[in-house]
């Protein structure tokens, strides 16, 4: 497995928070940010997958675990995401405009 280096992970991070950023910038300037919970749920539901491959999968890798142990971790995570992503959704559809704005600003305060 070749890990990316420190300049590659420095430019996706970039990348990522800039598009994040964008994503949240359309739920804030929404005449209505209800209009956009599915798209915020969206957002939430992607940086908690990529949260939980870089800060536990790829450091599950890095101690060279068996296959076997990757790939349970992998099927465990990935039936906790599911369930976590109906979850959110229907969260975030009974939010008003007020509490959608401040999972953004809380988002943004996690950027920083």
């Amino acid at each position: 497995m070749m890990i990316p280096s420190r300049r590659d992970r420095s430019h996706a991070n970039v990348t990522e928070t800039r598009r994040t950023g964008h994503r949240l910038e359309a739920v804030e300037n929404a005449e209505k940010a209800t209009a956009c919970s599915g798209q915020l749920a969206e957002l939430v539901l992607e940086l908690t997958e990529s949260g939980m491959d870089q800060y536990f999968l790829q450091s599950l890798k890095a101690t060279k675990a068996n296959f076997v142990v990757q790939q349970s971790a992998a099927l465990g995570l990935s039936g906790v995401q599911k369930v976590m992503g109906t979850v959110i959704r229907n969260i975030f559809g009974l939010m008003d405009d007020r509490q959608l704005l401040s999972v953004c600003g809380s988002i943004r305060r996690f950027m920083v």
